[in-house]
């Protein structure tokens, strides 16, 4: 769970496994687009992007979440290449 304190609004992109499916939300004070937390379901991948120049947020993991699962696209050279194909527009976020 992303939880937005203070500073600028955040962008937070998930995608599914498969890179099909691309969803933006943006973390801020509450308001009409905006919403102070958001759940990023497990086996997603996540990026994040400050609006300004900074945005104070943390991240809540649950029980379950060990950091061996953990993985960086811009690691995973099938990933990154997958998002390329389908998203060339978010490769920036690698």
């Amino acid at each position: 769970v992303w939880h937005f304190y203070e500073g600028a609004a955040l962008d937070l992109w998930m995608a599914s496994p498969d890179w099909e499916q691309v969803s933006r939300h943006r973390l801020g004070p509450l308001d009409g687009e905006q919403r102070p937390a958001w759940t990023v379901p497990a086996g997603c991948w996540q990026a994040a992007r400050s609006t300004g120049p900074y945005s104070l947020v943390g991240c809540t993991v649950g029980p379950g979440f060990d950091f061996l699962d953990f993985a960086l696209a811009a690691e995973q050279p099938d990933a990154a290449a997958a998002l390329g194909t389908r998203h060339p527009e978010l490769t920036g976020l690698l």
